[in-house]
């Protein structure tokens, strides 16, 4: 496991530290994740992909399954960018509910994401 890696302040410095990371790159990418999406820009913006991917939309029957595969791959990326953002399935919830996504509710530190039916559903997005 690697060392703990200390919160940067400065977006070009994390942009630095993120080209040469090595193996402190997952907790400086959560960082980064963290910074651009929880804030009120990040957040409109996360939310509005999430609906634009069709997370939380109904897939008709009508769909032949190379569709229905399609749309559940964007789907599935949009909630994985915002698993990495640190929000959760409950956050997404109210997001599809009232088209906005609150920010993340918890005490995560920024480089641990949260709960998500990745993590419950080893089958889910595959």
């Amino acid at each position: 496991m690697s060392d703990p890696v200390d919160i940067v302040f400065d977006d070009v410095a994390l942009a630095a530290q993120l080209r040469s990371s090595g193996e402190q790159r997952e907790a400086l990418i959560a960082q980064a994740y963290a910074r651009v999406f929880n804030n009120e820009l990040g957040r409109l913006v996360l939310a509005h992909h999430l609906a634009e991917c069709g997370v939380g939309a109904i897939r008709g029957p009508g769909l032949n399954l190379e569709q229905r595969a399609y749309m559940d791959g964007a789907a599935d990326a949009a909630i994985k960018l915002s698993v990495f953002a640190h929000y959760d399935d409950a956050d997404r919830a109210v997001m599809i509910l009232t088209d906005e996504l609150k920010g993340p509710t918890d005490d995560r530190p920024n480089d641990q994401p949260g709960p998500s039916l990745f993590d419950a559903d080893p089958d889910f997005g595959d």
